[in-house]
C-alpha cells in the first residue's frame, strides 16, 4: 500500500475541548521525513549582502587611488640636485657638469660643416674642466707605468696640455682616473652649450692675437673668456682634442695622410679629433668651430692633439 505524504490539518478530537496533531505520516520506506525548514523573515543576509558590497566599492576605490598614485611618481620622480663641479679623486682634476637635457648638434647653415644640424638628447655628465696636462699625465705613467709621450715639453712645462698621444694612451689614462674619452657629441655638448654656439665663448671668431700669440700652446687653464657655457676651458684652440667616435676614411684620405705622415704605415682606423689648434694656418678659425671634426688615425701621435676626460653624473 502507498501512502502518500500529504499535508494534514488538525482535527478535533471528541470528547475534548483542544486540538491534537495527528501522527506524522510514514512514506513508503517507514521513516518520518524530517520536518521542512520553516521560512524566516530575518533582514541579516540583506544587511550582509550590503556591507559586503560596500567592502568591495572602499577596496576598489583605494586601488584605484593607489594606481593614480604609483603612476604619478613614475612620471613625476623627485628631481635630484648634482653639484656644478667636483674634483675627481684619482688624479684630482676639477669637473663642470653638463646637465642632461637637448642641445643643437652640428649644422646647416655651413658648407663646412660634416654632420648635419639635429636636436639631441644626452644624459647628464661631467667633463673636465680643461684639457690632461703633462703633470696629470706624468702623475698616471709614474702610478702605472705607461710609456710617457715623446715630447719635449713633457717634463719642462708641466702646465701645458699633454700631446703626443695616441688614442689607446688616451683611453689608458681615462680608464686609470675613473673617467672615459666623450663622444663627439658629449664633446660638442660641453662645447657650445644647448644653444649651438658656433665657438665655445659666442658665435664670433675671436681676435687673432688678443691673449696671447695664437701659434703657440698655453697653459691649460689659459684663456677664462674663452671658456664653454659649462666652464671648460679651452675647446678651441690648444691642442685638438680625441673622441670615441668613428671617422669614416677612403683612398683619398689614406693618400692625404700619408703624404702628411711620410709613410703609409699607419692605422685605417681613425677617430674624430674636436676643438682645433692654434696652429699658423690662417684658415685655423674654421676648426675652431664646435661643430668641425677632423680625423686622426687611432695609433698615430701628433704634437697637436691631446684629451680631455668626461664621467657619467651619478
Amino acid at each position: 500500500t502507498v501512502v502518500e505524504n500529504t499535508p494534514t490539518v488538525a482535527t478535533p478530537q471528541p470528547d475534548s475541548g483542544t486540538y491534537v496533531a495527528p501522527p506524522t505520516p510514514l512514506n513508503a520506506g517507514g521513516y518520518a521525513p524530517p520536518p521542512t525548514p520553516q521560512a524566516t523573515h530575518s533582514n541579516l543576509p540583506i544587511f550582509l549582502g550590503i556591507g559586503f558590497l560596500v567592502l568591495v566599492i572602499l577596496a576598489a576605490g583605494g586601488y584605484l587611488v593607489y594606481r593614480k598614485q604609483s603612476t604619478t611618481t613614475a612620471k613625476n620622480p623627485p628631481a635630484v640636485t648634482l653639484p656644478a663641479e667636483i674634483t675627481n679623486p684619482t688624479d684630482g682634476t676639477t669637473m663642470e657638469l653638463v646637465p642632461a637635457g637637448d642641445f643643437i648638434f652640428g649644422s646647416n647653415n655651413d658648407a663646412q660643416s660634416p654632420n648635419e644640424q639635429a636636436t639631441i638628447h644626452l644624459d647628464a655628465f661631467y667633463v673636465d674642466q680643461t684639457e690632461v696636462s703633462n703633470a696629470e699625465y706624468k702623475r698616471f705613467c709614474d702610478a702605472t707605468g705607461h710609456r710617457k709621450p715623446p715630447s719635449e715639453d713633457f717634463l719642462t712645462s708641466p702646465d701645458l696640455p699633454v700631446a703626443m698621444v695616441s688614442r689607446d694612451d688616451a683611453e689608458a689614462y681615462a680608464k686609470w682616473a675613473g673617467k672615459r674619452l666623450p663622444s663627439e657629441k658629449e664633446w660638442e655638448k660641453a662645447a657650445r652649450g644647448e644653444k649651438g654656439l658656433i665657438y665655445p665663448w659666442g658665435n664670433f671668431p675671436w681676435p687673432r692675437g688678443a691673449e696671447g700669440p695664437p701659434s703657440i700652446l698655453e697653459p691649460v687653464h689659459s684663456f677664462l673668456a674663452r671658456k664653454s657655457p659649462y666652464g671648460a676651458f679651452n675647446m678651441a684652440g690648444n691642442v685638438a682634442e680625441w673622441t670615441t667616435s668613428h671617422f669614416p676614411v677612403g683612398p683619398r684620405e689614406i693618400e692625404d695622410m700619408s703624404k702628411a705622415l711620410g709613410t703609409s704605415d699607419f692605422s685605417h682606423s681613425w677617430s674624430a679629433v674636436k676643438g682645433g689648434y692654434f696652429g699658423e694656418d690662417p684658415k685655423a678659425d674654421i676648426f675652431f668651430r664646435t661643430y668641425q671634426r677632423r680625423g686622426w688615425p687611432d695609433d698615430q701621435l701628433s704634437p697637436k692633439i691631446g684629451f680631455r676626460c668626461i664621467k657619467p653624473a651619478q
